[in-house]
Order: structure tokens, then sequence, then C-alpha cells
């Protein structure tokens, strides 16, 4: 069975959502060092996430571990399904080192497994096809998540004029400019440009995330804040969705 694709699980690897347009990421203080465990640890590690999943990931293995600061935190993953075509679904389960004492070595607490997903697809973008990986967590289907996807690239290729987004749905989350009443809708050819000059002929790794009352949509990357939204209802028709665009930081 083939490995997952470094990019497609790094941005699940990561968090919700957030970061900066035009800028220096947000989130480039969280971004993984990563390391080799040992074996006792990898051993201890693999035993604590399997004990969390109540024994239903009995073949659930390390993927990545990093340092954060003084805080070791592993990524352990289970393949859910054959990941031979473009479509992939795995369970993931992180685990931080809890503190240890000058007699004991600390143990591990874990999140209880989240299931995670993955596609690939190609889409318009400036003229040229462009290879999209889409990463997105359990509770996005698999018709959702690509049928958002086109509909946000093809804002680019329309022209599309649209209204900044003026609401929040995440307490960790903020709007770096929100949306004035009455602000008027903006052309995104100048987003358009700009980006496919940044990103040359490298391929997008689009982040979707489904909160209470929106699918909050990164387009570009996980360390680039600039996003749409969509309301929830959008699932029902993504290829007629109506959204709104932002530009999102962490403030946690």
């Amino acid at each position: 069975m083939p490995a997952l694709p470094y990019k497609l699980i790094l941005l699940l690897l990561l968090a919700v959502a957030g970061n900066a347009l035009l800028t220096k990421p947000a989130h480039a203080e969280r971004l993984c060092d990563r390391r080799v465990l040992p074996v006792p640890d990898t051993l201890s590690v693999e035993a604590a996430a399997r004990n969390v999943s109540e024994g239903k990931l009995p073949d659930i293995k390390v993927y990545q571990a990093c340092i954060f600061g003084t805080r070791t935190s592993v990524t352990l993953i289970r393949p859910n399904r054959d990941h031979s075509g473009s479509v992939r679904e795995w369970w993931s389960v992180s685990c931080d080192r809890q503190q240890s004492t000058w007699f004991k070595r600390g143990g591990w607490k874990c999140s209880a497994p989240e299931l995670r997903r993955g596609m690939d697809i190609d889409v318009p973008f400036a003229g040229k096809p462009r290879s999209v990986h889409i990463a997105f967590a359990g509770d996005v289907s698999f018709e959702t998540a690509e049928g958002l996807t086109r509909r946000t690239f093809a804002f680019f290729e329309e022209r599309t004029p649209l209204q900044r987004c003026t609401t929040l749905d995440a307490a960790s989350i903020a709007l770096r400019e929100p949306a004035k009443s009455g602000n008027a809708p903006v052309d995104l050819s100048g987003v358009q440009r700009h980006y496919a000059d940044f990103f040359g002929d490298e391929d997008f790794n689009t982040f979707i995330a489904r909160q209470d009352q929106v699918f909050h949509l990164q387009p570009f990357a996980f360390d680039i804040g600039f996003a749409f939204e969509f309301p929830l209802s959008a699932a029902a028709d993504p290829a007629h969705a109506s959204g709104c665009w932002g530009d999102w930081f962490i403030i946690d």
C-alpha cells in the first residue's frame, strides 16, 4: 500500500484555519521540526494510540514526530481504504509527550481518533491547468470537497465579484480586515495574478474545514490565510454555491 503523500497529511495535521495573505504565515512558529523517535518511544506511543482507540486501530503506526519548542508531538495514522487512486482516507491520532521527572520518563496523552480524507483534482487557473491536492476531515464528503473546490477556482476564472466575509464561525481565528456594511464586491483578478506568479508551476494544497455554520476553504495552502467561506447548505449544490472571501489569521 503506497504511503500517504506528505503534502496532504501535513495540511490536516496542523489545525483549523487561519494564516496570512501576501505576508509571512502566522502559523510559521507551529511548523513541524521533524525528529526520529527512538524505538522505545515509538513502541510506547503506538501502544498509547491503540489504547485511546479502544483497540479499534491495532495497526496504527507513527507517521511523524515533531518538536514544538519544548513539546514533543507525534502523529500516528492508519489507512482506512485503498490509496491507489486519487481519493484517500485514514485515521489519525495525535499524542503529546507528558512532562518527565528526574526519576520517570513522561508518558503520552493522546487525542481521540479522527477520520481524515484527501483527494486530487485538476482545475483551470490563470489560463492553464493546475493540480490541486485537497485535505479535509471526515465530516466533509468527497463530493462536497470536490464541488466546493471547483466552485472556488471557478470564481477566479469567471471574474466573479465577491463580498468580503463579515462573520466569524470559530473562536481561534479572526478576519484581518472584516468587511463593513455596504462594501462593494471585489474582483479577484488581482489575487489570481499574484498567486499564479507566487506559485509558478507548483501544485495547490487546498484545505477545507467544516465549522458550525460554514465550510472554510483555503484554496492555495494551509499557511496562506486567503480563504473562502460557504454556508453549510452549499453541500446540496456546490456547483452553484455562493460564498465570500477574507484574510484569516490565528488569534489563540
